[in-house]
């Protein structure tokens, strides 16, 4: 088992399905060290079945992977086959990839999430079909202690300090 001062000496490795058709170079069928984060120390990492999120110790954000729906969180790139930092102006410390989206949490409590809103999973309030391919603060969630959280496929659940549930899409 790692903690987290392990996770940061471990290289990241990604494996691409074969035949994949998101794989941004074509099938990798063969683990190898994910280039552009070496000297980064990594601290958290999501993997959803099209794209992968990290976090760093000083608490920036690197995606990269399929673009479709806006859910690397940068416009006009339709596949990123190397990490690119992501605009989140907040040091974060929670992040979570889900399907077509992607949500974070930063150290002062606030959630941002970016991508496919077909449902609602970005917790807008809205379910428009459209997509928000940039961070963007989902304004009815603001926790100062969050004790665990998931996003998975359309759904997005946190549970924080006092015993708090919320969910959205």
């Amino acid at each position: 088992m790692f903690t987290s001062s392990h996770i940061s000496t471990l290289p990241i490795i990604t494996i691409t399905k074969p035949g994949h058709p998101d794989s941004c170079e074509g099938a990798v069928i063969h683990p190898r060290v994910v280039d552009g984060l070496a000297r980064r120390h990594i601290v958290l990492i999501s993997a959803a079945k099209h794209h992968t999120v990290v976090a760093t110790d000083n608490g920036e954000v690197w995606s990269w992977g399929s673009n479709r729906d806006g859910r690397l969180g940068y416009p006009a790139v339709d596949t990123q086959p190397t990490p690119r930092r992501v605009s989140v102006k907040q040091r974060v410390v929670g992040i979570a990839a889900a399907n077509k989206h992607t949500v974070v949490l930063t150290s002062g409590g606030t959630v941002f999430s970016w991508g496919a809103n077909v449902d609602g999973q970005l917790g807008y309030g809205t379910s428009d079909s459209g997509c928000n391919p940039t961070p963007r603060i989902v304004e009815s969630v603001k926790v100062r202690r969050v004790l665990t959280w998931v996003c998975v496929v359309w759904v997005c659940m946190f549970l924080g300090m006092c015993i708090i549930c919320m969910c959205w899409a």
